[in-house]
């Protein structure tokens, strides 16, 4: 798994970057159909086992789960994430309840296991719903270590907060998984470990015992145990499985059951071989290598799977490993040319004992719409409610906001930007720096930072070791991989841009308080102001806010920390350097003490993450608690980190931080050296011995479990002491036999000793690999993403606005400023109701796009947290312009992910706006048109966007004005369509797609009295039983049937508002339709149309009428109506819900969230039918020409034109057919009518009404229309605009072709800028349509002639579709492209199409 072998072997070319090696990628996404009887034996179709697992990247922490019904075919059930936190990774723990349906999670940057408190209560908590993806997040945090959360039989778990060292006791807080509510939190003396719910209490780890725990934090000893047991599980019976060291050899374990106050033996092992998970329902399982002859006992299986495997909710998956399937570091970073990792998971069928392998794509196999996917970037409430981040109360329009900060350096100053460095660079500057030799030259000004001449070494000297020697490359490489990633710069960075300056925990509040009830909240300000590759953080608080006892640095050292990989690397090394001496002078001396031996330095890692508690004659000293080999918050079974597979890095919670560094040293992380190219991010270091010993020593970097628990530190294995100090006091007894001054038992059992584990270290130690040997030449920076710094691609006289000010140098090389900013551009924040701007947290700078800089943020909907992330970006003119303008936006090549950027134009004519589509991989000037400006000219682009769920950057660039000489012109064309109410509804029966009662009006009013007259023959009841009528069911049905009867089936004699076809839910209103030549603003409603498309062409002519070129620009926008249930369907399922309820009958869920809903945006829409009936209409995919330049003839001109040509092609289905496509409503309309059906109670002329319903509008079966609803093929309705804008004010056709071609429904309106025109463009004066619906001919099936079926083309008329739609096609179709029916071949461009 790493690039170099453990034993010596000959360096490679320094200049040669070792390559990544990816595992092998998997081919099968589950397992195939015809495999399944044999893969995963009998009975799978009807499984419902659900496999679960959890990876964690950049993005966040992700919850994965697989049916068996499936394939087990992987999809993401949650992301979880926090905004505002720059990690290379989100971690996390898990466990799943009784029930099986729910998971409780614990998630966290990684960089949270590098501080105690983080780690020890700083996670965030939420419950994910494994069967939707819903996600509740908690009011409170826990502990990262492995077993919280812990999860029983039921549906409570466990959370614990640590408070070990600090606070000298733990804090177990219950969660009802199934509400979401938490229980009042239990304090306990002391620390317990592997807390999980059994009945009503809690039990837990102890020194030397299994303990229950009550509510009031009392402990009562229910076993004794060797050491602290670990790895508890607890089964139906409320028995308990756990892991013990065997007392007689601490390499050896023991599966013990505990019930009733007896304990057996279940099964032995190697401690590092062994291993207990449990499934749904209280089975618990033992897994790895276990001696021969286990014990059976209650509901504990022994598993043929490996140690750390997962089991699935009913036990028939065990996953065994999931790792990336490119690179195999998780952590590898962050680079949006490589597209998202896909997951290899492997995993073993138990009833098969077949392995199977399977690639889990995050981003496309999933159970969640963007509206579920958003919950898991939501803020935590665990932070919203606690006042804990504070992002600041200055400036609404400052990101920066100078005097409110704590951290020396600012997030988002442009004058403050860090490279980040290629992973080489680090590499050369720690070689260089160990050797005392980092001594490059950074000129005054370096990067127009602004700083003055210094070298890293200069500013911060290398400090001899006590006893001589030198710090191994690969330890000062092995911190910087788990401090930062051996990043210098945010992750938004590649190599070689610039950014903000890697910052751990910058927004915080003052902590220093009184108040005890801060105790176990994570105050932030506390918590870090950490800067770059080595976390520095000594010295890095604004002078004037620094912690007790800190001295800031001079600001221009904190400055070239903060910015300058080399000089951070040189003031890292020297805090090693420190801990060594203290630590070494303190007889903190391992194995031999040779300081060019890897293992050697574990207590000066220790003591560089937790620090060293010097003796002062008067207490505990030395290296704390917390790093612990055998501090019990570490599985005690873990193998040596990385040593077996780069997945250990997907958990780091399980490891203490010196065996992680140690770990790193001789597995270099894999990072991104250029775009699309990951290495090795460094040499490994190397073991003595041949390819079998080499490995060996190897492994042995880490140390026994026990090695730092012994008598010098008063820690005894298996002792009993019963602690007396007052903080500590009830907790029992133990092994820890430290006392302090006043002869109290406790618990600071800090080690400090020298200690030994390989005696012949000269011989098996790790030794350093140096690429680089001193005076080596400097590695150069990357070229990634190089930043356009001309006015290349610009019309001459363009007054650009930049998004920095122009004293804002650019940081990226050779990147000058050949402009003057015409204006101003301002970012604005909204307030929460504190008066902060939480926004200014996810906001972020890159030294990238346009003049080397641009911000960029996430998109979210619009009342998504409130609206408080809301980031708004406005760019103003300097003065006023009466006139046309060409207006242009700067877009980057990375960065911007978003396709519904909107842009608000405020010209003369009111506000425009046009959505862009941000993606591209080049630096670009994109036209949102021109437009007609009488001021100061203002646009304003939002990070709100329709499908905004904190996952895709928008950017905020430069903008250009181009001021145009001549005559401003706006023309616009509509359609719009409308189902008239006094529409005949007969079909093409027998040839159509729809038959029964919806063949024609006679069958339908007939079917309508029919089960109308049967329910209202029967009497009123005198009860709720039998066949008689109910007070609500009656006055709904003769309602119904009096509206029936009064529409009859004439398409014109009819009530106003009452025809057939509206009762049925087919018609729009007679209201609905135009009253003279004027568009109605009705339009505007989606529930007054069915389909309507617009062009609109913006132009500006010279003195002689003569088209500008350059100047055209053409804006499509369509949308499709919302379809309605019949009101009579409404009200007979809400009247049952009131006459029935006694019974249990309930209004049917028929809510549902799809996509592309109304508009073709990618947003999903949450929609409940049972509120007002709408059931919004698909809108599929559009095409659309740009702009395309004319004569009055027609003729193609580029410099002598007199019109615009317009071509565009859009539509959708009615609403019903994409409802059918969803099973939430699908099957609760089965189970209400199932219900009424099953229940003997309930009168049958009712049961018979409502499943007549559901097989009209709700029944998705295969068969369609005979088994299902009819709607379930519903043919697609259409417009295609095709049309001349012309500098006379014209529409005109192209080539004497219909302005307006449209499918067979319905009626059609067209307008030139609102009133009424012909097909030919000519006003009409006429308040009539401009083309009839027919639906006969819209029934249609396509056997043996024409239909509304399959594609269009230029000889089709109204029939076909641009979509290539069939017969039977499934409901849910979302298809894509559109093909124009003027011509299928002809490209449509994709600046003017759907995304």
């Amino acid at each position: 798994m790493s690039a170099l072998p453990a034993y010596a072997a000959s360096a490679p070319d320094p200049d040669i970057d070792i390559p990544a090696i990816p595992p092998k990628a998997p081919i099968a996404v589950e397992v195939p159909p015809g495999e399944r009887d044999t893969t995963l034996g009998a009975g799978w179709q009807n499984s419902n086992d659900r496999a679960w697992t959890t990876s964690g990247d950049a993005d966040g922490f992700h919850v994965l789960v697989a049916s068996a019904s499936e394939g087990y075919r992987w999809r993401t059930a949650a992301t979880l994430s926090e905004p505002g936190f720059d990690t290379d990774q989100w971690i996390g723990n898990a466990c799943v309840t009784g029930s099986g349906e729910r998971a409780v999670v614990s998630y966290a940057p990684r960089t949270f296991t590098n501080k105690e408190a983080l780690a020890e209560r700083g996670a965030f908590t939420a419950i994910v719903d494994l069967k939707n993806g819903a996600v509740k997040k908690l009011p409170v945090r826990s502990s990262l270590a492995y077993f919280s959360p812990g999860c029983g039989s039921g549906e409570i778990a466990v959370l614990t907060q640590e408070g070990t060292e600090s606070l000298a006791r733990t804090r177990l807080i219950k969660v009802e998984a199934d509400t979401g509510s938490t229980q009042t939190p239990i304090e306990v003396a002391g620390q317990l470990t592997s807390s999980i719910p059994v009945g009503p209490d809690i039990l837990a780890a102890d020194s030397g015992a299994l303990v229950r725990v009550s509510n009031s934090g009392e402990r009562d000893v229910l076993s004794s145990t060797v050491g602290v047991p670990f790895r508890l599980a607890a089964d139906a019976d409320h028995g308990i499985v756990y892991l013990e060291h065997n007392e007689d050899n601490q390499n050896r374990a023991t599966v013990k059951y505990f019930l009733n106050g007896r304990t057996t033996t279940v099964a032995t092992g190697d401690l590092t071989s062994l291993d207990v998970t449990s499934s749904r329902g209280g089975q618990v399982f033992v897994t790895g290598v276990v001696d021969p002859n286990p014990r059976i006992v209650s509901d504990v299986k022994v598993l043929d799977a490996p140690k750390g495997a997962r089991v699935s909710t009913d036990g028939q998956l065990a996953v065994e490993e999931v790792q990336k399937t490119q690179h195999a570091d998780p952590r590898e970073g962050v680079d949006e040319r490589l597209s998202a990792q896909p997951l290899a998971v492997t995993a073993r069928v138990i009833k098969t004992g077949k392995r199977i392998e399977h690639v889990a794509t995050l981003d496309v196999n999933t159970l969640l719409s963007p509206e579920k996917a958003a919950e898991g970037r939501m803020t935590s409430p665990s932070l919203a409610s606690s006042g804990d981040v504070h992002v600041q109360s200055g400036d609404p329009n400052n990101p920066a906001d100078f005097a409110e900060r704590y951290c020396s350096v600012p997030r988002n100053d442009p004058h403050n930007q860090a490279m980040q460095p290629k992973p080489r660079q680090v590499e050369w500057a720690v070689d260089q720096a160990v050797r005392d030799s980092l001594d490059v030259l950074r000129p005054a000004n370096w990067k127009n930072l602004g700083m003055p001449a210094y070298t890293p070494q200069g500013l911060f000297p290398s400090i001899g070791l006590a006893g001589g020697g030198q710090v191994p490359a690969q330890i000062m490489l092995g911190i910087a991989a788990q401090e930062s990633n051996m990043w210098q710069a945010a992750r938004s960075a590649v190599p070689g841009v610039t950014a903000n300056p890697l910052i751990g925990n910058y927004y915080g509040i003052d902590y220093y308080n009184d108040s005890e009830s801060d105790d176990w909240s994570i105050n932030w300000s506390d918590a870090d102001c950490g800067y770059g590759i080595t976390q520095v953080t000594d010295g890095m608080r604004l002078q004037g806010r620094e912690k007790p006892g800190e001295t800031a640095l001079p600001y221009d050292k904190q400055r070239a920390v903060a910015l300058d990989f080399a000089a951070n690397i040189a003031a890292g090394l020297r805090i090693l350097q420190t801990k060594w001496n203290e630590t070494h002078q303190a007889g903190l001396v391992v194995n031999n003490g040779d300081p060019s031996k890897i293992e050697n330095w574990f207590f000066a890692v220790w003591a560089y993450n937790s620090g060293f508690y010097p003796n002062n004659g008067s207490g505990a000293w030395g290296v704390g608690w917390l790093n612990n080999p055998v501090n019990p918050r570490y599985p005690a079974n873990r193998d040596p980190f990385l040593e077996f597979s780069y997945s250990d890095a997907a958990h780091p919670q399980d490891w203490p931080y010196p065996e992680k560094v140690l770990g790193w040293a001789g597995h270099p992380i894999e990072s991104i050296e250029t775009p699309g190219n990951v290495v090795a991010g460094y040499r490994p270091a190397w073991w003595n011995g041949d390819a079998t010993t080499g490995p060996l020593n190897r492994q042995a970097v880490k140390p026994p479990v026990n090695q730092f628990c012994d008598s010098s530190n008063q820690c005894e294995p298996g002792a009993q002491h019963l602690p007396t100090d007052p903080d500590v006091v009830g907790e029992p007894a133990g092994p820890c036999a430290h006392q302090n001054s006043a002869g109290q038992y406790d618990l600071k059992c800090w080690y400090h000793q020298a200690s030994t584990w390989k005696p012949d270290c000269s011989y098996s130690c790790g030794n350093e690999l140096l690429r680089f040997d001193p005076g080596y030449a400097y590695q150069e920076d990357a070229t990634s993403y190089a930043p356009n710094c001309t006015l290349a691609g610009l019309p001459n006289g363009a007054l650009v606005i930049d998004d920095v000010a122009d004293d804002v140098p650019s940081v990226r090389p050779n990147c000058g400023h050949p402009w003057a900013n015409a204006g101003t551009f301002t970012l604005s924040y909204k307030s929460d109701a504190s008066g902060y701007y939480p926004g200014k947290v996810d906001t972020h700078q890159i030294g990238g796009g346009f003049g080397g800089h641009f911000w960029f943020t996430h998109t979210r909907k619009q009342f998504d947290e409130l609206g408080k992330l809301e980031v708004n970006a406005t760019w103003r003119l300097s003065q006023a312009h009466t006139g046309p303008m060409q207006v242009l936006v700067a877009l980057p090549d990375h960065g911007a992910h978003t396709n519904l950027a909107t842009y608000t134009v405020r010209t003369s004519r009111g506000d425009r706006q046009r959505v862009v589509r941000q993606p591209g991989d080049t630096n670009r000037w994109v036209s949102l048109g021109t437009f007609l400006f009488d001021g100061v000219p203002e646009v304003s682009v939002t990070s709100v966007t329709p499908d905004g769920n904190g996952e895709q950057d928008i950017a905020f660039d430069a903008l250009a004005f181009v001021p145009i000489t001549g005559t401003f012109h706006e023309e616009s064309v509509e359609a719009v369509a409308v189902f008239d109410e006094d529409q005949n509804i007969d079909t093409a029966a027998p040839g159509s797609w729809l038959g029964g009662p919806l063949s024609n009006r006679q069958a339908l009013y007939d079917w309508a009295l029919s089960r109308a007259n049967a329910v209202l023959g029967m009497p009123d009841c005198d009860s709720t039983v039998g066949d008689c009528l109910l007070p609500a069911t009656k006055q709904a049905v003769q309602a119904w049937r009096e509206q029936v009867l009064a529409a009859g089936t004439d398409t014109v004699t009819h009530p106003d508002g009452n025809s057939i076809a509206r009762w049925i839910g087919f018609a729009n209103s007679y209201l609905d339709r135009p009253m003279s030549d004027q568009r109605p603003a009705s339009f505007d409603d989606d529930g007054r149309y069915k389909i309507r498309t617009k062009a609109t062409v913006s132009f500006v002519t010279d003195n002689v009428g003569k088209i500008v070129p350059g100047s055209e620009w053409t804006v499509y926008e369509n949308r499709t109506g919302d379809t309605h249930l019949p009101q009579f369907v409404l009200d007979l399922l809400r009247a049952l819900a009131d006459d029935y309820r006694v019974w249990g009958v309930t209004e049917p869920d028929l809510s549902y969230q799809m996509p592309n809903l109304n508009a073709h945006d990618g947003a999903w829409t949450s929609v409940d039918p049972m509120v007002n009936g709408v059931l919004p209409g698909r809108a599929y995919s559009y095409s659309g020409k740009a702009p395309a330049l004319t004569t009055y003839a027609g003729d193609t001109s580029d410099v002598a034109a007199d019109c615009v040509a317009a071509l565009t092609v859009a539509g959708g289905s009615i609403g019903y057919r994409p409802m059918l496509s969803q099973s939430g409503p699908v099957d609760a309309m089965q189970a209400f009518s199932d219900k009424l059906y099953g229940d003997s109670r309930i009168a049958r002329p009712v049961a018979d009404l409502v499943e007549d319903i559901r097989e009209l509008f709700f029944d998705n079966g295969p068969a369609i229309g005979a088994e299902s609803s009819l709607f379930n093929a519903a043919p697609p309705i259409w417009q295609e605009l095709n049309f001349r804008a012309c500098a006379d004010g014209s529409i005109r056709p192209v080539s004497d072709i219909p302005i307006l071609r449209a499918s067979w429904m319905p009626d059609q309106y067209l307008y030139h800028n609102s009133k009424a025109m012909d097909a030919a463009g000519n006003y009409s004066g006429s308040s009539a349509p401009v083309l009839k619906g027919d639906f006969n001919n819209f029934s249609k099936i396509p056997l043996p002639g024409d239909s509304p079926y399959n594609q269009c083309g230029p000889a089709s008329g109204r029939y076909g579709n641009p979509w290539n739609i069939a017969l039977l096609d499934p409901p849910g179709v979302d298809p894509s492209p559109a093909r124009f029916c003027l011509d299928p071949n002809l490209a449509s461009d994709p600046s003017h199409s759907s995304p």
